[in-house]
């Protein structure tokens, strides 16, 4: 069972670091300054207006207004200026002194420019280069596909079908057995509200995590834990033994979500969820019902986690 965790955790981690590799993030620096150079002040560079760059001394730059004034606040001193300056650069070069860096020391060492507070963030952009989406969504399918080379697709979806015709409500078991374990493991371990909705942003904040959220992700982890894992277990091992220790390590592939520093209850409640798809491997011999249920799963659970943030 450890190899089946080892070659889902692998997977993810090799495909979440390549794509971070050839995605440029966005680092953004923020200055409040009280007092600029009297050049900026009487407009030789343009008036310190919202948006406006700030000059070819300070490149990336420009004055922002700040949330908590009006635009008239900005006629000058004392009233607070903002100052933002981005650049982008590939993760691979983190550590260099950046561009942002050299302008940070301008700002500071420069009088004329009374800095107050200074801050910087980085974050990923909305969009992701397609090499990297491709690389992100593309390496767990291929591991999806050769861990399923041995199925009979045409079979296994046949009895889907079946299943899914005469008994549609067992696509509600994994639903239903999740939202029972989330209430009880929640209970028991209070939620961290004030870290629920910036999990929920983080989810949603690269739409390629989505797709692995709703998609790639679920079928790939029913190929490892309810097909590959699964047809070398249960003939060897008593269903209860396979039942536990594929939830199990199907858990521990969920402890890096960043749900779990939310709501302490998430793992658990993961734990049960991994018993409810096996049930359905199980009980039905069908991946694809796993995998279905799974999509549909997440993909509720994407949409009640976007109503809740929105």
């Amino acid at each position: 069972m450890g190899q089946a965790f080892l070659i889902a955790i692998s997977v993810l981690i090799l495909s979440a670091t390549l794509a971070l590799l050839l995605t440029p993030s966005v680092t953004t620096l923020n200055l409040t300054t009280h007092s600029i150079p009297e050049a900026y002040e009487h407009g030789v560079y343009g008036p310190p207006v919202d948006g406006r760059p700030l000059g070819v001394q300070f490149p990336g730059c420009r004055w922002s207004l700040p949330d908590d004034l009006g635009r008239k606040a900005l006629a000058g001193p004392p009233a607070p200026y903002r100052v933002v300056c981005q650049e982008s650069y590939p993760a691979e070069e983190i550590g260099h002194e950046s561009h942002l860096l050299v302008l940070t020391k301008r700002f500071l060492e420069d009088s004329d420019w009374h800095v107050v507070d200074y801050s910087t963030s980085t974050s990923l952009p909305s969009r992701s280069p397609p090499l990297a989406v491709t690389i992100y969504l593309a390496l767990p399918i291929l591991v999806t596909l050769a861990l399923l080379r041995g199925l009979s697709f045409r079979d296994d979806l046949k009895r889907a079908a079946h299943v899914i015709v005469r008994q549609p409500w067992v696509l509600a078991v994994v639903p239903f057995a999740m939202a029972g374990g989330s209430v009880v493991f929640n209970t028991l371990l209070p939620i961290r509200i004030d870290r629920v909705a910036e999990a929920a942003e983080l989810l949603q904040v690269i739409p390629a995590g989505v797709i692995a959220i709703v998609l790639t992700m679920p079928v790939f982890e029913e190929a490892v834990f309810r097909q590959w894992l699964y047809v070398r277990t249960i003939d060897r091992l008593p269903s209860w033994a396979v039942a536990a220790g594929s939830a199990w390590f199907f858990m521990l592939m969920h402890v890096f979500n960043p749900q779990v520093g939310a709501m302490p209850g998430y793992l658990p409640t993961v734990f049960v969820g991994g018993l409810a798809f096996f049930w359905l491997r199980h009980r039905f011999g069908s991946f694809s019902l796993a995998a279905l249920a799974h999509v549909l799963n997440n993909g509720l659970f994407f949409y009640l986690t976007k109503a809740f943030s929105g």
